[in-house]
């Protein structure tokens, strides 16, 4: 792999899971591996990094772990003051000097993480998805961090999930399995995507959709409020789904925002009634994951290639519940953490089949709601009530929950995971059969890998620990339905998938919500926001939009 890195430019490495980026990193943080890439003779005093998880130190304040760092690259204290101030007062995280790294919130963790790694103004300026987990104005604030110090004169490589940041790079790398598929600026990436790609439809609202295991996928428009009854009103749902062929590969075929895109070879006629779309990177980058899928799949690139998803219908959940029974009633609820309100005065409802998007700012609470309404911490005042106030220990068993922290078990592979929560929920019983997976014999299960638990396929004997972090956060996901819970929260799921992974995620979350399953999920994609019912907004702890 040849690359050239300039000083005074940012390179952006994007891939989906095992593309090599990381390892990539990793191979520019040694001398040798600097050497191989053609990369300036540099000390490893020259040299800023930060891994994929942010490398604080959570018993220091966050004044206290950039002295550290500082100290590490032995920098005098008279200049160390005053980069720390520059440097929290750009990242905005003036008020949060004196707090505990345990105490932030994570996408607070990040940016200090990347004030660590940039503390000495290193020549060589290394990134592992720093932005990830954090808020669109916050990534804001760390590019325009990572571009003073391109223009500085450092050499910044990134890697990043968040393909609009990448479009924003003097380079792009895209990498697959080990292999650079492409490189360039973000218009001659563009101009070497395989295939083509159409949007097919118009929008339309979630339940006005054909059932959600037709093979053939039309668009749905997921704004806030959108009701049955106006769906089935919107004169335009007979006309699409008349104009969208159902020998369309739902694989190939993925929601962004409000509409529905459909991914093709060049040689095959266009599908009826699809719209040639302008690229951007993600869209891109998809259809160059879903060219190689097809490829590494088939062995011939010319030949079609269907993918598990649309292979066999045993995605389809075992267990369906009625829509519109309240699940979640958390009225006034008010946490504070010392002198801190996290919390002031908060109300949420949720009801099954719905899915409920709860937004805000790193700090604004999200985090902090979500340990309440499961009973991990308590609130200072207000009441939870969980489905119409059944009993605590039945709650939690009809409860699926993906932390930020993901809760798997990193010395055990994804079987194991999977098999350790479902024994732990007794989901082996015949009447509480979960979602993918099919019971063939007692005591014996068979796992059905489809489009978004991948992790249990690819990596079958690999301990988590080892895993890419999309790969653990699809089988957190995997391991929260594994028992066919009636309520399922997510805290960031998304964060760290690549844009091909996160589609077919929300895929599922739909199928999911539409069997009835309700669904309260936080997400900093504004493209996934868009494709929840409703949207309730946190500022500072505070309730602001709910609708």
């Amino acid at each position: 792999m040849m690359i050239a890195f300039s000083p005074g430019t940012v390179t952006a490495l994007v891939g989906g899971d095992g593309a090599g980026k990381t390892s990539l990193l990793k191979t520019l943080t040694s001398a040798q591996g600097r050497a191989q890439m053609g990369v300036g003779a540099l000390s490893t005093g020259e040299v800023g990094y930060q891994g994929a998880t942010s490398g604080t130190w959570p018993q220091l304040t966050v004044v206290e772990n950039l002295q550290f760092a500082a100290r590490a690259h032995s920098m005098p204290r008279n200049v160390t003051q005053a980069r720390i101030d520059a440097l929290c007062e750009a990242a905005r995280l003036d008020e949060a000097r004196d707090r505990l790294a345990s105490r932030l919130s994570g996408g607070m963790r990040q940016k200090l993480g990347v004030l660590m790694a940039m503390i000495h103004s290193p020549a060589l300026l290394l990134l592992d998805e720093p932005t990830t987990g954090v808020d669109a104005e916050s990534r804001q604030v760390l590019w325009q961090l990572i571009r003073r110090a391109a223009r500085e004169g450092a050499t910044v490589v990134v890697a990043t999930t968040y393909l609009d940041e990448a479009e924003q790079a003097d380079q792009v790398c895209v990498l697959d399995r080990g292999q650079l598929m492409a490189r360039g600026s973000c218009e001659e990436v563009l101009a070497s995507t395989p295939g083509r790609v159409w949007q097919v439809g118009d929008p339309l609202p979630r339940h006005a959709r054909p059932h959600p295991y037709a093979e053939a996928s039309v668009p749905n428009d997921d704004g806030a409020g959108a009701s049955k009854d106006m769906a089935a009103n919107n004169p335009a749902a007979t006309e699409i789904t008349g104009s969208v062929p159902l020998v369309l590969n739902d694989a190939h075929t993925w929601q962004r925002g409000q509409r529905f895109y459909y991914w093709q070879s060049s040689d095959v006629p266009p599908p009826v009634g699809g719209r040639p779309v302008a690229l951007d990177l993600e869209l891109s980058t998809i259809a160059s994951m879903l060219a190689r899928e097809r490829e590494a799949s088939t062995g011939n690139p010319g030949r079609t290639y269907k993918h598990p998803e649309s292979a066999d219908p045993p995605l389809s959940p075992r267990l369906t519940y009625p829509s519109g029974i309240p699940l979640i009633k958390a009225r006034q609820i008010t946490k504070y953490f010392g002198d801190f309100t996290a919390l002031d005065d908060v109300s949420l409802s949720l009801k099954s089949g719905e899915i409920v998007g709860l937004i805000g700012s790193n700090g604004a609470g999200k985090s902090t709601l979500i340990r309440i309404l499961l009973g991990l911490q308590q609130a200072d005042s207000g009441t939870v009530e969980l489905f119409e106030g059944l009993e605590p220990r039945q709650a939690r068993a009809n409860i699926g929950y993906v932390p930020q922290t993901l809760g798997l078990y990193e010395a055990l592979t994804p079987g194991e995971n999977l098999a350790f929560t479902m024994n732990t929920y007794g989901a082996v019983k015949d009447n509480i059969a979960p979602y993918s997976l099919a019971r063939t014999r007692p005591n014996t299960r068979r796992w059905k890998a489809g489009d978004w638990d991948d992790a249990i396929r690819m990596f079958p004997n690999v301990p988590v620990r080892d895993l890419p972090l999309g790969a653990k956060r699809r089988l957190a996901v995997a391991c929260a339905l594994s028992h066919a819970p009636r309520l399922l929260i997510c805290d960031e799921p998304t964060s760290g998938m690549d844009a091909l992974s996160r589609a077919r995620l929300w895929k599922h979350l739909h199928r999911v919500a539409d069997a009835g399953t309700g669904i309260l999920i936080t997400t900093h994609y504004q493209q996934e926001a868009l494709q929840c019912d409703r949207l309730v907004l946190l500022e500072a702890g505070r309730l602001v939009i709910d609708r």
